[in-house]
């Protein structure tokens, strides 16, 4: 339900179910960003912490896929060209335990971006990402607003309400 936008209804069923009233709050948050980049991985992670919101960085998408599946992840925010294993693999991976309701996952690539499969050259579009269990695509270059839009639209507690 929050994922669709039914924030509070999703707090609410969730607290009759756990007998827990207390929200969620951005300090509970789990975060795991996953970029090649180690200059992007800093990026993400200045702009995730002037939200209120602190991360796990994987500079190795294969050590990041090993955490996500062993505990609690709120959002994964992952590039799609990385070395080893790429931002597909990884959301296939992830998506083999857990759905795009559960846990969300947001991939920031740039918009001339392509694979490169054995088969060929195929091209990533917004539809394919999307059936692969993506949930939002964000473009590089973006802005701030766009970054702070896109990651408080995914997660079950929404940060930008408070502000």
């Amino acid at each position: 339900m929050a994922s669709i936008g039914q924030i509070e209804f999703a707090k609410e069923i969730a607290s009759k179910i756990t007998g827990n009233t207390q929200a969620e709050s951005p300090a509970t948050m789990k975060i795991v960003v996953v970029d090649d980049s180690k200059m992007m991985l800093r990026l993400y992670q200045n702009k995730l912490s002037a939200l209120g919101l602190g991360c796990e960085i994987y500079h190795r998408p294969e050590d990041a896929v090993k955490r996500i599946l062993s505990g609690k992840t709120d959002l994964v925010i992952t590039d799609l060209n990385m070395p080893n294993i790429s931002g597909l693999e990884l959301t296939t991976e992830i998506r083999r335990k857990f759905t795009r309701t559960d846990l969300p996952i947001l991939m920031i690539t740039t918009q001339s971006d392509f694979v490169k499969e054995k088969e060929g050259d195929v091209n990533v579009d917004a539809s394919l990402l999307k059936k692969i269990g993506i949930n939002r695509i964000l473009h590089k270059p973006f802005s701030d607003t766009n970054f702070k839009e896109a990651v408080c639209k995914l997660l079950p507690f929404d940060p930008c309400e408070s502000e």
